[in-house]
Order: structure tokens, then C-alpha cells, then sequence
């Protein structure tokens, strides 16, 4: 017979070692190892491109204690979300708005128990658009993605320019 509790050690070695929590295990389940959301923070709802640079640590701290839980509770796989996630704009832009998502969907507030069906529906659609970033090349190690940079030709210049002097946005 298998041990039980050998699939949960090896979840626990490969998801929890970079997060420093709590080593208590008072029922002896393994279970009061996993990671815990704080009740009293909240992540909200973020805007990276414009974070205070002094929120940011608690914001990805909080990020990744979720991103840990989330990996473990659903058992995905690293060819979907990475051990590198972190170092991927887009896949951090996704689970930014998946944990936004969930927190407001599993509030207390919401009497009629939809908000934890909607986000597990929510969540289906976020596992097949997260292929789009092909995870699954840093499955074995971080592998850089080459970034975009978009030129400002004469165009885009002149329609800033006239929408500066005109008020208007282009």
C-alpha cells in the first residue's frame, strides 16, 4: 500500500520551499503546513504599470503565496504555470487578475454561492489562454522570452502632438 502522505511532501518540496511559512502541523494531517492567506490583507485589484514602487514587495509577496496555494490546490503542472512565473510579464498580468478574481468571488458576502462557480469557470478559460505564453519551455528551466518594443514613427508623433493641442485623445 502507498503512504498516504507521499504525494503531499513531494507537493510540499516543490512548491512551498521558496516561501517562508509557518512549520506547524498541529493535527498531524499535513495539512496546517500549506500556505494561508492573511485575513486581514487584501490584494485587490492590480495595476502593475502604475504600483507604487513601495507596494510592491507586499503585492508580490501576497502574489506569490497565492500562486503557491493555487499550483498546489489544483495540482497544475509547471508546463502551465512555471517555477519561473514570476520573471513573465504576461503570466504575472494573468494571475494578478485570477487572484483579484478569486478574492471578490469567494467572499462571504456572496450569499448565493456563485461567485465560487464563476471563477472556477473563470479559471478554465484563464488555463487554455495561459498556453498562449507557452509556459511549457521553462518546464525544465527559465527560458528568456524575447520582448516587443513598439517604434513611435513620425504618425504617432504627430497625432500625440495634435491631440496635446487640440485636447482631444487620440
Amino acid at each position: 500500500m502507498a503512504e498516504t502522505g507521499g504525494w503531499r511532501q513531494a507537493a510540499e518540496r516543490e512548491f512551498r520551499a521558496p516561501f517562508a511559512l509557518d512549520d506547524a502541523d498541529e493535527a498531524g494531517d499535513g495539512f496546517d503546513t500549506w500556505p494561508a492567506l492573511p485575513e486581514s490583507e487584501y490584494f485587490g485589484v492590480v495595476n502593475w504599470r502604475s504600483l507604487p514602487d513601495e507596494r510592491e514587495p507586499e503585492v508580490c509577496r501576497l502574489l506569490a503565496e497565492w500562486v503557491s496555494w493555487l499550483c498546489t490546490r489544483y495540482t497544475i503542472p509547471a508546463r502551465l504555470i512555471p517555477d519561473c512565473w514570476y520573471l513573465h510579464d504576461g503570466i504575472v498580468e494573468e494571475l494578478s487578475a485570477l487572484f483579484s478574481s478569486w478574492e471578490v468571488s469567494f467572499d462571504e458576502a456572496d450569499s448565493g454561492g456563485h461567485g465560487p462557480l464563476g471563477w472556477h469557470e473563470r479559471f478554465e478559460y484563464f488555463r487554455s489562454r495561459l498556453r498562449h505564453y507557452k509556459p511549457e519551455g521553462c518546464a525544465n528551466g527559465h527560458l528568456e522570452t524575447a520582448s516587443r518594443t513598439i517604434p513611435e514613427g513620425p504618425e504617432l508623433r504627430a497625432r500625440i502632438a495634435r491631440a496635446d493641442r487640440d485636447g482631444t485623445v487620440p
